[in-house]
């Protein structure tokens, strides 16, 4: 299976990645609205800031974080345990905070995300203009897109993982769908968290899954939440996520035994992601990862926007290398001019790793970025000057991907079957 936005390996190919600027501008629009959301919340506290036209976007409803209330332990912004009148338990007894109200929505629609389970099969998931869900899928390898059929009132969806040809589940705002033809069609799974804002998810298994966000608390900032699945998405429970990390943003599973959560503090898992602690990154984490990917059982990239190439679009992006042994995690290094890169995708077991990046800057187009050394070197080539945002990327052989994102028209897909060298853009919006 081929990676996806915001997720790692799958049981056949590749990985995956996006976040906002969904994905986004310096990410996709999901992982975007999250760290708006996760921002405005800290900057209330005084904490950071980052991120450009999604945050701006974002900033002004979550301010509210504060005031608000919300239900769920996941990825959008909830509370924790101090919650007292206004908390639920969830079934394992966790304490989750009541729900908030939904950020303010994109003027333009986007596809944040996209999985393929194949070279064919593909599903891209995203944001419609003015609030709510899009779903897109293909059989015939990105020359045709049909729209999906999404349950009445699905929230903005940041991330899709499909772990066959015909099993996805998709997270996002308040949203946790699954779909067993493919994306043709989607269900509401049970949610354990369902104010949350799932930035993320990855299914290292046909029927392991791991969903990822951040939740506001009642009082100081945002916490990550985590919820794991054990039949394909169908049921869901919270996982032992640790309560000081501010958010997750993205998710990547080398295998059932090696996951890593990308935020603000590096996580890591080895039991399925029942469990977390938090890994040390040479250098330091220089900005919270949008995409995550994973090109062998034991090995990982994690890849996002450099928070000062917003001023200085000539600065390298963030790029992590991230293995399953005790040591610390290390920051590798990308080439100049490559500070937005948003997307990311490794092809399992190869060396070869793709990444790309927005345009930064009046006139400028976005970059694709190729590695066949596993993230150490990489070839940069430019995107056709139509994409206006780069928020997913799936790649299932060394030549062929599928990016999702948006024009200046709306939401759009494009694919390549010659590693980048050409591009079949497809405007579903």
């Amino acid at each position: 299976m081929a990676g996806v936005s915001k997720t790692g390996v799958d049981a056949a190919g590749g990985g995956v990645v996006g976040a906002h600027g969904a994905a986004g501008t310096s990410g996709p629009i999901g992982a975007r609205r999250i760290s708006a959301r996760r921002d405005a919340a800290h900057v209330n506290h005084g904490l950071l800031h980052r991120g450009p036209v999604g945050i701006a976007m974002l900033a002004v409803a979550a301010l509210m974080i504060s005031s608000c209330a919300r239900t769920a332990s996941a990825t959008h912004t909830h509370g924790e345990s101090h919650l007292g009148a206004s908390a639920v338990s969830s079934a394992r007894g966790r304490v989750l905070p009541a729900p908030q109200a939904p950020g303010p929505r994109p003027k333009a629609s986007e596809l944040e995300s996209v999985s393929c389970a194949s070279t064919q099969s593909c599903v891209a998931v995203g944001i419609r203009a003015g609030g709510g869900a899009l779903s897109f899928t293909t059989t015939d390898a990105g020359a045709t897109w049909k729209q999906g059929a999404l349950p009445r009132g699905a929230g903005a969806l940041d991330s899709v993982q499909c772990m066959s040809s015909s099993r996805c589940v998709a997270t996002g705002e308040g949203a946790l769908l699954v779909s067993t033809d493919a994306g043709a069609t989607w269900q509401t799974a049970a949610d354990p968290v369902p104010s949350a804002d799932l930035a993320s998810v990855v299914c290292p298994t046909s029927q392991v899954c791991i969903a990822a966000g951040l939740y506001a608390r009642a009082t100081t900032g945002t916490a990550a939440v985590i919820i794991e699945s054990a039949d394909g998405g169908e049921t869901w429970h919270p996982s032992q996520a640790p309560v000081w990390a501010p958010g997750v943003v993205s998710l990547g599973c080398g295998s059932v035994d090696f996951c890593v959560a990308g935020g603000d503090v590096m996580l890591v898992s080895y039991d399925a992601g029942a469990s977390w602690q938090a890994r040390t990154v040479i250098g330091g984490v220089l900005a919270a990862p949008s995409a995550l990917s994973c090109e062998s059982a034991t090995a990982c990239l994690a890849a996002g926007p450099n928070p000062a190439g917003v001023q200085d679009p000539s600065l390298a992006g963030v790029l992590i290398s991230a293995t399953s042994s005790a040591a610390p995690f290390s920051n590798l290094q990308l080439p100049r001019g490559t500070s937005g890169v948003s997307a990311l995708s490794c092809v399992a077991a190869t060396s070869v790793c793709f990444a790309a990046a927005p345009p930064r800057g009046s006139g400028a187009s976005g970059i694709f970025l190729t590695s066949t050394t596993s993230g150490a070197t990489w070839s940069v080539l430019p995107l056709p000057g139509e994409l206006t945002a780069v928020s997913g990327l799936s790649c299932t052989t060394a030549t062929t991907c599928v990016l999702s994102g948006a024009t200046a028209t709306g939401a759009a897909v494009a694919s390549t079957s010659d590693a980048g060298s050409a591009w079949n853009i497809t405007s579903t919006t």
